[in-house]
């Protein structure tokens, strides 16, 4: 039963289980189309819009949940018949279905459900999003492929700089949570829009060349383990686990593939033109040429690769060189006409890809080389405006082992003991500068002090041997030491390894360890000790046993061992015999490493931490086992935390920090609830902060300031310089006509400019209006003082624009006098979704949900005066002539940053008591989504909604939400004090959707 709203039809008391209202048939599915039974649309209206979408919902209804939209079985001609719609939209039509007050009305009702507008478009949009996506994108992207149904006007009011806008992302969410169907909405650690389309689907036609790698077990798409069940049952699809099912056993020859076809023809995971590609692709080889350096833990997807295995070329005419080749460009979303293969940020560029005609992707050089003397590289591709796609860590040579070997035919790194080793081919052999290499007098090169290369050319009866102290460590075709004792004698089974002091050691001050060797028989004498290849001297102490010199972990500390286990190699003498053995050591070693130019580095905590680096470099974090002398509970459940914004859970491999917001707040790691420590467990960074491509500016005086680029950048025609001072309108000049070069290289430019420059002056690099790089001074923030009130709203739009660091402790308290002196101004700036403020030239690029955490925290307890609450009502409902819509306006978009603020401006409002009522009750059902008829207990009901699904959302217990934070939430609306335990918790919880709308409820309630 299906009925639209008065809007739609004129009659909204209609309940016709014919599926017809007014004039339109609804699809129900079966064999039609989805859209088959619409016989009339009536161009873009509002009609149109519930015909398409009540067609959709109306089959959706008729499948179990959860559900994925894939099995509409929708056809090749309901595809283009939606992308003709979408084609023929207007912006504004998009803008009243997506935005304000209209959004929440009721568009239709199925079986007595309602549907809003913007849960009605959010449904054909999502719809749009999983049918071209899984046709068009390349596997791992999607918004680029999503964008391009779209005319120029309405993609630019679905996306922005990219990515889609708030009201597109809160419209697909709202309708999959409506229509049940599969998402990771509000779960920690997720891409949920991203995923949440892609579980719509299951993989994409391009994914299907990396079907072969998957189906003989190597890591799959996040996409395709959730919906196998490999991440819980919450989402997983029995249908989908059939067709990978008869995948995995048409591929082993279990099942005919006659059988194979009958079962992709009938799976809605696949669409009719797929079963050859499908089935051929089930048998193709298993790719086995992804680098061994590329770690991925069991519970990480596999990431995209754009280096392949280096290869060492050495034929003594010149130094050891390793090579490496592009790969897998197709594997990647790339958008720029040019890349730059960067390792390093200042050194020359590698290679570069340019775009062909075709959309495809070329290198400039069909080899990538590397000096053989460093272990690992960071390559990063990086655009011509400091945008990077994709970086990956390249690892030449193991600095820890103290025998490696290359065969030279091939260029590969072979297992030293358990590869077969051919006379007569030549190998290279890699062995620490303190061992001895036999036979005597073989050509070597010294890779650095530690290292050297010797070139092996094997013969049957001149076999080579490695050795230390007399000790053969290895020779050609001996079995690999084992550490687990198996083979060692018994003399030696007593040894052990300990390190002193055994507390933890954070790895910015690495000194001061020593290994502490006890349990050697009085007959058995000690030759050398070494910690992974690092030499130790050593000593005997009273009492028996030996203890070494300091040693230092830095060189120990190498991306493919673990976080804190080591191998201590020793050397045993007794009577004539001679042996190695080796034993594991624990170092609880604490603190942050970056692998960047040069190998990995520590990261200071007491730094500042650019969200570039975070993104395109890889860390590793090894947390304490202990905090304040007790032992870190629940090590599982830590988090990446930029402030109370939840980044990810902890990986196990090195990896990059994803994308922070990089609006000033600190980096850490600890639990996201209950927190009761002042401080993170393990802080990455005192603050985060988002520069682009600028590293630093300087008066050169004469008119003059010199620019520091991370890498070199010519400027073009859509590159334009931008002065501001707070208050002032932004001067917007060419780059190009502005622009010098003092080095060769162009990564410093000097710019000349009109402007004293003065403490107070803010510097910038846009591209086609949106900020690439910006410069601001160190105590830029004093000066907003002076800002006038007519200004106010111009400057807000500037330090949004800008990306500026507004909650860093230089910022924040300058920053909360100005926003809270004029409210209406800067959160109009700061909460509505356009470029107003700033000047033509300008525009907003991608705003992410780490600002709206930044805003709460600005406006955090603050107590709005009932002029300024006025004030905020008609900034935030401009253009709205009602007086109770804009009010309701204006509180829907408060609530959508923090019901608190909300609740303080309803509260500020001089407003009769019947009519504050009359609001409290429209708000109720507008934050609710509910019917405009919506009763009490309708409301009541929709919390007790809520409440379980944000618990879910959440991981923790319905109790806990509301009583160890809805409770105390509602507290702090009366400006109670709130513990900083409590204030964590609220801070986190409103970073989740569900939980801001369950809490805008309860705060409607209260006010009640």
């Amino acid at each position: 039963r299906l009925c639209c709203n008065v809007t739609a039809c004129g009659n909204i008391g209609c309940r016709l289980a014919s599926g017809r209202c007014g004039q339109r048939t609804i699809g129900r599915g079966g064999t039609m189309g989805l859209f088959e039974g619409i016989s009339d649309v009536p161009g873009v209206s509002d009609d149109a819009l519930c015909s398409l979408g009540g067609a959709v919902i109306a089959k959706l209804h008729t499948l179990p949940f959860p559900r994925s939209l894939c099995e509409l079985r929708s056809g090749e001609e309901d595809y283009r018949r939606l992308c003709d719609w979408f084609g023929k939209l207007q912006p504004w039509q998009l803008g009243r279905w997506l935005t304000g007050i209209n959004s929440r009305r009721v568009a239709l009702e199925l079986e007595g459900e309602a549907f809003s507008y913007a849960e009605v478009t959010g449904c054909l949009l999502l719809l749009l999003a999983s049918e071209t996506a899984r046709r068009e994108a390349k596997e791992g992207y999607v918004w680029a492929a999503v964008r391009r149904p779209f005319p120029n006007s309405v993609e630019r009011a679905l996306f922005a700089h990219g990515q889609p806008r708030e009201a597109f992302k809160d419209a697909m969410e709202a309708s999959a949570r409506k229509l049940n169907l599969r998402h990771v909405y509000g779960q920690e650690g997720t891409q949920e829009y991203y995923l949440s389309v892609y579980l719509q689907f299951g993989f994409t036609r391009r994914g299907m060349a990396r079907l072969a790698n998957w189906l003989v077990g190597q890591p799959t798409t996040e996409a395709i383990q959730y919906l196998s069940g490999a991440r819980g049952a919450a989402v997983r699809s029995e249908s989908f686990t059939q067709l990978w099912d008869t995948l995995r056993n048409y591929r082993t020859n279990n099942i005919t593939e006659a059988r194979a076809r009958q079962t992709l023809a009938e799976n809605p995971w696949v669409l009719p033109d797929w079963a050859d590609e499908l089935l051929l692709r089930a048998k193709e080889h298993a790719d086995e040429s992804r680098p061994a350096n590329i770690a991925i833990a069991d519970d990480e997807p596999a990431s995209p690769y754009f280096l392949a295995e280096p290869r060492l070329r050495w034929d003594l005419s010149a130094d050891p060189k390793f090579v490496s080749t592009i790969v897998n460009l197709a594997d990647f979303e790339f958008e720029a006409d040019r890349y730059h293969v960067r390792s390093g940020a200042n050194a020359p560029a590698l290679a570069q890809l340019l775009q062909n005609q075709d959309g495809s992707y070329r290198s400039t050089s069909e080899e990538i080389v590397f000096p053989g003397d460093i272990p690992e590289f960071m390559v990063t591709l990086v655009d011509d405006n400091g945008n990077s796609p994709a970086s990956q860590p390249l690892t030449l040579w193991d600095p820890m082992e103290d025998v490696e070997l290359f065969n030279l035919r091939s260029g590969r790194k072979v297992d030293p003991w358990l590869s077969p080793i051919r006379d007569g081919s030549e190998y290279a052999l890699l062995v620490s500068s303190d061992l001895t290499v036999e036979p005597a007098g073989l050509p070597f090169h010294r890779l650095r002090d530690d290292k050297t290369l010797y070139l092996l050319r094997l013969l049957g009866d001149d076999p080579a041997r490695v050795s230390l102290e007399g000790v053969e460590l290895w020779s050609h075709g001996a079995n690999r030491p084992d550490s687990n004792r198996i083979g060692e004698p018994d003399w030696a089974h007593t040894v052990n390894v300990e390190v002193t002091p055994p507390d933890q050691v954070n790895v910015a001050s690495t000194s001061g360890r020593r290994l502490y060797i006890s349990g050697l028989r009085n007959d058995v004498t000690l030759l050398y000790t070494r910690l992974g290849s690092q030499p130790l001297d050593f000593s005997p102490i009273e009492g028996g046993g030996y203890v070494t010199g300091e040693f230092n972990i830095d060189p120990l500390l190498f991306s493919k061992s673990t976080l804190s286990e080591f191998q201590v190699r020793l050397g045993l003498r007794t009577g004539g015999e001679k042996v190695n053995i080796t034993r594991s050591t624990f170092i609880n070693v604490t603190g942050v490493l970056r692998l960047s130019d040069g190998g990995w580095r520590t990261v200071d905590p007491r730094g500042q931490l650019s969200a570039i680096d975070a993104g395109q470099f890889v860390y590793r974090i090894m947390t304490p086992a202990r905090m304040n002398g007790f032992p870190v509970e629940r090590q599982a459940d830590l988090a990446l935390m930029e402030g109370a914004v939840f980044l990810s859970r902890l990986r196990k491999a090195p990896r990059p920090l994803g994308d922070l917001g990089g609006y000033g707040a600190p980096l850490g790691v600890r639990h996201p609830y209950n927190w009761t420590e002042p401080q993170n467990l393990l802080t990455i960074a005192a603050e985060t902060y988002d520069p682009g491509i600028i590293t630093d500016a300087q008066d050169a005086g004469d008119g003059k300031v010199n620019l520091y680029l991370r890498q070199p950048l010519e400027p073009g025609t859509g590159h334009q310089m931008i002065f501001w001072r707070p208050g002032a309108r932004p001067d917007v000049l060419s780059a190009q006509e502005t622009v010098d070069y003092v080095s060769d290289v162009r990564d410093e430019w000097e710019v000349s400019h009109s402007h004293q420059f003065l403490d107070d002056v803010f510097v910038a690099v846009a591209y086609e209006g949106v900020k690439i790089g910006a410069w601001w001074p160190q105590w830029p923030v004093r000066c907003l003082a002076d800002v006038a009130e007519t200004a106010a709203r111009e400057t807000a739009a500037m330090l949004k624009w800008l990306h500026a660091p507004i909650v860093s402790q230089s910022w924040i308290g300058e920053v909360q006098d100005f926003a809270q002196r004029c409210p209406s101004h800067v959160l109009s700036a700061w909460l509505l979704d356009a470029d107003d403020g700033l000047p033509d030239a300008l525009r907003l690029g991608h705003v992410t949900d780490h600002w709206g955490a930044a805003v709460r925290q600005i406006f955090a307890g603050w107590n709005p005066s009932a002029q300024s609450a006025y004030d905020i009502v008609s900034a935030l409902g401009l253009g709205i002539e009602s007086s109770h819509d804009r009010i309701c306006e204006a509180l829907q978009t408060l609530s959508r940053l923090t019901p608190l603020l909300m609740g303080r401006v309803l509260q500020a409002l001089e407003i009769s008591g019947e009519g504050k009522h009359a609001v409290i009750q429209r708000m109720r059902v507008i934050i609710g989504e509910l019917p405009e008829t919506s009763s009490s207990s309708d409301i009541r009901q929709r919390e007790e909604e809520l409440l379980v699904q944000v618990a879910e959302t959440m991981h923790v217990d319905r109790t806990f939400v509301e009583r160890g934070i809805v409770e105390r939430a509602l507290d702090g609306l009366d400006y109670e004090d709130l513990g900083p335990v409590d204030a964590n918790n609220i801070r986190v919880a409103l970073g989740i959707r569900p939980f801001r709308t369950y809490l805008g409820l309860r705060v409607l309630s209260t006010l009640t």
